[in-house]
């Protein structure tokens, strides 16, 4: 059985980037886990991943996003977290992303 492992804000990597996102990075052996404050009217730079799954959970506010399909076509999803809503959104787009 594995452990259980805690994290706190404090034992996260921070990173202010210039496109306006923060992130609080908390790295563990096998994943990573990335909490990202998005401000309003963000573009964050296309990326891409070779191993893993990423997977967007909206907790406030709107986010749109742009995401590329198996086929490489551009596809766009808005998730929202509304002050009726008791839960958040969550998104996989793909298993794998790849730049445009």
């Amino acid at each position: 059985m594995m452990p259980i492992i805690f994290k706190a804000i404090q034992d996260a990597i921070h990173v202010d980037k210039e496109t306006g996102t923060s992130v609080d990075y908390y790295i563990f052996n096998e994943y990573e886990i990335h909490v990202n404050q998005v401000h309003p009217h963000t573009i964050q730079e296309w990326h891409s991943h070779s191993q893993i799954i990423e997977t967007l959970l909206v907790t406030k506010g709107k986010l749109l996003c742009r995401y590329l399909d198996d086929d490489g076509r551009e596809k766009a999803r808005t998730m929202e977290k509304t002050t009726s809503s008791k839960s958040a959104q969550a998104f996989t787009p793909l298993k794998t992303t790849r730049t445009k």
